[in-house]
């Protein structure tokens, strides 16, 4: 399993209609929802004038679906999307990535990277999410795959980002305003479509050409 992308096409109107639907698919980096972890899942909390309550997505095919049914729109506040990240650590890890990995920090990968490449690359193999990429990144890879632990101490199996914040970072890692790891979206936000990146800690295989 290689990263992947996951596209929100939000279908509601902000009119009458109790009934609101949000079709969520998750995609790879070629845009296709073909062979994604099957055990993601995806929650979302809807937070109205009136409180907040928590919901679950309901899978349809490759893609899930947000049903806000009998909720009055007007008085929603904010919509926070929760992806199921911490499943399945080895899925598409293996020694290779170890390669990757010990052939980055000694300056030796010569593939071309896009900023969004580099980002997903550094986001991945950064297991311990200390703002860098050594040895114990290494070491505790080398663990999961070898099974010695089961998930990852200081990171979950997938981390997920606004992609259209994180373009927008990108461009000026210095905007305190750019946070795309937030997937928090208010009622106008949501009448666009939103788009979310997924990383799959640990796999560097692929990333960059």
């Amino acid at each position: 399993m290689k990263l992947f992308y996951a596209t929100l096409f939000l279908i509601f109107s902000m009119g009458a209609s109790a009934q609101q639907l949000t079709r969520v698919c998750i995609v790879d980096h070629n845009d296709q929802a073909t062979g994604i972890d099957s055990a993601i899942e995806l929650q979302y909390i809807v937070n109205t004038n009136q409180g907040s309550f928590t919901l679950d997505a309901i899978k349809t095919g490759d893609c899930f679906t947000l049903n806000y049914d009998n909720i009055d729109f007007s008085l929603v506040n904010s919509i926070e999307l929760i992806p199921t990240k911490n499943v399945n650590p080895l899925n598409s890890v293996s020694t290779l990535d170890l390669v990757y990995m010990v052939r980055h920090i000694l300056a030796l990968n010569n593939e071309v990277c896009t900023p969004l490449q580099e980002f997903v690359f550094q986001t991945a193999a950064d297991i311990n999410q200390n703002g860098s990429i050594s040895a114990i990144d290494i070491l505790t890879l080398r663990r999961i795959i070898l099974n010695q632990i089961d998930n990852f101490p200081e990171d979950t199996s997938w981390r997920f980002f606004d992609y259209q914040t994180l373009m927008d970072y990108l461009d000026d890692p210095n905007d305190p305003t750019n946070s795309p790891a937030q997937l928090i979206y208010s009622a106008t936000e949501l009448q666009n479509d939103i788009k979310i990146l997924g990383v799959k800690t640990g796999d560097l295989n692929g990333i960059c050409e």
